[in-house]
């Protein structure tokens, strides 16, 4: 039994079959005497549904999302040269993209709800913003959604090239005084940017928290089913003893009677 064919089988197979597969799969290498594929089969954490759905979409159609990840590739480039224009331009197709990708990642789940398609957006988002997030995905494994932090950096980019590219107008060298209005919008701005992004990172360790204790829930659901079925083995082979201890006890007292009767036999056949 190999580990990594253990993983896609069940990351990429439907997530209310996750527990017990992997419970079957942990049985089968216990019984093959490999401990450590069990322990590591065992660690392996139910994925979000989020998680789940972006998952079956690397599976399933690998293809969408490398075509994907490869727009993001595309965006860093143009991200490196300063080139705004070439970023606004793909800013637009990536939108186009995500939308398009979150539709076909809609089609695989049962009626998904707003918030679940808004975190499989996100990881869309950060797997095309960071390459690290991007493996994560390609590999088809998650436990959960990821957050794209520090994308929209490469839209302030875009717009700062865009200004720096633009020819001043005669007469206008001295640049004025930014209008504290102005100023005072873009400061609340910037902070109601930190508070999104901390609100997503506390929302993503919540997610993650949510699904370990969903994923003990019903781990301690199957443990208790098992157990039931063994108290049922178990009570079977309770009265299947019972009935052989009457069966024996029975052939037992035969016994005794029938050397009762030989014993009277032989008496009065060797009288004293």
């Amino acid at each position: 039994m190999d580990f990594d064919a253990v993983a896609d089988e069940l990351y990429a197979g439907p997530r209310d079959d996750f527990i017990p597969t992997r419970n079957q799969r942990v049985a089968e290498a216990k019984k093959a005497g490999d401990k450590e594929l069990a322990q590591r089969i065992g660690a392996l954490r139910k994925p979000s549904l989020a998680a789940s759905l972006v998952n079956q979409l690397a599976h399933d159609h690998p293809d969408e999302l490398r075509k994907l990840i490869e727009l993001g590739d595309e965006m860093r480039a143009a991200h490196a040269d300063l080139d705004g224009t070439k970023l606004r331009e793909l800013s637009h197709r990536k939108r186009t993209e995500v939308e398009k990708v979150t539709e076909r990642v809609c089609s695989l789940g049962s009626d998904p709800t707003q918030a679940v398609m808004d975190q499989v957006s996100d990881t869309l988002e950060a797997a095309i913003a960071n390459p690290d997030a991007a493996a994560e995905v390609v590999a088809g494994r998650l436990e959960a959604a990821l957050a794209p932090s520090g994308f929209d950096q490469w839209m302030i980019a875009s717009v700062d090239t865009h200004r720096r590219s633009e020819p001043k107008k005669p007469g206008n060298d001295d640049e004025k005084p930014a209008d504290p209005k102005q100023r005072e919008k873009q400061e609340k701005i910037a902070a109601a940017r930190d508070r999104l992004s901390t609100a997503q990172d506390e929302q993503s360790k919540a997610e993650d928290a949510l699904a370990k204790a969903n994923d003990a829930a019903t781990e301690a659901e199957q443990q208790v089913e098992d157990l039931k079925a063994q108290l049922a083995e178990a009570e079977r082979d309770l009265r299947k003893t019972r009935d052989a201890a009457r069966e024996a006890q029975r052939e037992y007292d035969a016994a005794v009677r029938a050397v009762k009767d030989a014993e009277k036999a032989l008496n009065r056949l060797e009288p004293s």
